[in-house]
């Protein structure tokens, strides 16, 4: 069976002969802090899987609305790529498009400046 996330993740699941089958959509994007103070400018961590989705070694793009890397992103020796994302100082919302391989997610993470 074949599940398409409202994200844009299309994940493939074998269903077997069980009556009740449990789906969990894979955690391909982590952004820590999600809410920042006004002036900590607090760096965002940025973590971004390609093998949650079976894509790995794809490459990844993170663009943002906002903020400024402090660390781009960046493949590490796990195959995930990680970033680090100082946001704005100004109350904001900063939302990242984020790319892997040929998928572009539907969903944009954000970090709220509050």
């Amino acid at each position: 069976m074949t599940v398409l996330w409202p994200s844009g993740i299309h994940q493939s699941v074998e269903a077997g002969s069980e009556r009740v089958l449990t789906i969990t959509e894979p955690m391909a994007v982590q952004v820590t802090p999600r809410r920042v103070a006004v002036g900590a400018q607090t760096p965002g961590r940025v973590v971004v899987d390609p093998g949650a989705l079976a894509l790995s070694p794809a490459a990844v793009r993170v663009e943002t609305t906002g903020g400024r890397w402090s660390e781009p992103m960046a493949a590490g020796d796990d195959g995930r790529w990680r970033g680090t994302l100082v946001p704005p100082s100004e109350r904001s919302t900063t939302a990242l498009s984020v790319t892997i391989g040929e998928l572009t997610l539907r969903v944009r993470p954000k970090i709220f400046v509050r």
